[in-house]
């Protein structure tokens, strides 16, 4: 008997809504005004807004990320109707030719974040992928870790992003985006989903 224990679910979807695209770009182009050199976190290169939690009951911010954030919820528990989700906090990543953002998670002792994602704006061609690193890559790295065809032995997980992907993942899930390697940038927006309690 095999028993899969400790598996990372991520959830796919598109939100294809170019009014949606178009509000958060227009967000980082006001950004950028007030900010030219924006925050420093896990880019390497490029820009990235600070962390908005004022603008989270914005009708285009429950739409993108509670909407896709529920239905992912009810796949994984549709019994489980005790606790109320919510938009944590997000911010904008702008990365051009050479610029990523390098290895991360999105963990917070202090805070109840549930879930973590991506909503791509604008994925040019060969303008980075998205990896996930198995959270035993270090301690297995050179030791067969990709030997068996199965993901919970894959020592990294790659996503082919497009225009539209929306990417939730559990916030211990290690990951980053590689170097764009195209003249035209990579625009996506990172946020967290929190829960509260009854």
């Amino acid at each position: 008997m095999i028993t899969d224990i400790f598996k990372t679910s991520v959830y796919t979807t598109q939100v294809k809504n170019d009014s949606h695209v178009n509000f958060f770009k227009q967000i980082l182009k006001n950004q950028k005004k007030i900010n030219k050199k924006g925050v420093n976190i896990s880019n390497e290169g490029g820009y990235q807004t600070y962390n908005f939690k004022s603008l989270n009951e914005v009708d285009i911010c429950n739409d993108v990320f509670l909407k896709s954030s529920k239905e992912f919820c009810e796949k994984l528990n549709p019994k489980n109707n005790k606790h109320q989700i919510y938009n944590h906090s997000w911010w904008i990543n702008e990365n051009k030719l050479g610029d990523y953002n390098s290895l991360y998670n999105h963990v917070d002792p202090s805070q109840n974040i549930i879930l973590s994602g991506v909503y791509y704006l604008e994925v040019p061609k060969d303008s980075g992928r998205l990896v996930f690193l198995n959270n035993d890559y270090g301690r297995f790295q050179g030791s067969g870790l990709d030997y068996f065809d199965n993901p919970n032995f894959y020592s990294k997980y790659i996503f082919m992003p497009q225009k539209y992907d929306l990417i939730l993942f559990p916030p211990g899930a290690l990951h980053m985006a590689e170097p764009n390697k195209n003249k035209k940038p990579r625009i996506s927006v990172a946020f967290n989903i929190g829960i509260l309690d009854e």
